[in-house]
């Protein structure tokens, strides 16, 4: 039978993904950019911020969790964000900037496979990440 889980904050948790070591959730700060997310894992019992992100992206794989993050500034790219349970790291980066973004992430047979969008070019990635 499905239980709530311990981490997000009541009335604010968006995506939420179980991992090996506990989970992984957003929570939407701002309700009128519902968009926007803070990213959030719950390693043994102990709460760590992964950092900003967007809704509706997380996406477990191979035993891994991604989501993605939109630029922030005009110089930065998109990325594809992934925490192994311990660790956060950046999969992938576009190579346009600012106005860019990547499609949610798609997992079949621990195969990530994403979209990417910009003005220097659309590419469709894909990686195993077993």
């Amino acid at each position: 039978m499905p239980q709530p889980v311990d981490g997000p904050a009541e009335c604010a948790g968006w995506d939420i993904a179980a991992t090996s070591t506990g989970i992984v959730w957003s929570e939407v700060p701002r309700p009128k950019r519902q968009q926007e997310a803070a990213f959030h894992a719950l390693v043994d019992g102990s709460a760590q911020e992964l950092g900003r992100g967007t809704t509706g992206t997380l996406t477990s794989c191979g035993g891994d969790t991604f989501y993605v993050s939109d630029p922030i500034k005009a110089s930065d790219p998109a990325r594809l964000m992934r925490w192994d349970g311990s660790t956060l790291s950046t999969a992938y980066e576009s190579t346009s900037q600012g106005n860019a973004f990547i499609g949610k992430p798609e997992c079949a047979d621990s195969i990530i496979t994403i979209s990417s969008y910009g003005e220097d070019g659309d590419e469709q990635v894909s990686a195993n990440v077993a």
